[in-house]
């Protein structure tokens, strides 16, 4: 037997790309699916207090509670998309 097919024969041959496959979906993806989940409820909401405060001369009342709860509405799905596609970022503890 020569050498070289003795290494040939005891090195695995490796799939293109595989290790990346089984880590779970592609950044990209998951951005995606976050920009449209994020910037509806963000801009409705602060275009919605914009309107009321144009309906009532509140301004800037309705433009600021909109903007603060279209925050919080986005902190909600940011976490809910994390904990959907990198469920091992968040254990919960046992006692």
């Amino acid at each position: 037997m020569s050498k070289q097919s003795t290494q040939s024969e005891t090195t695995p041959k490796k799939e293109p790309h595989s290790a990346d496959v089984s880590r779970g979906p592609q950044f990209g993806t998951v951005l995606a699916e976050m920009a449209w989940q994020v910037a509806i409820p963000f801009m409705a909401l602060t275009l919605g207090g914009n309107w009321i405060d144009g309906k009532q001369s509140t301004e800037p009342l309705f433009t600021i509670i909109g903007l603060f709860v279209g925050i919080a509405a986005v902190i909600l799905v940011v976490r809910k998309l994390i904990l959907k596609h990198y469920p091992d970022t968040y254990k919960k503890e046992k006692k």
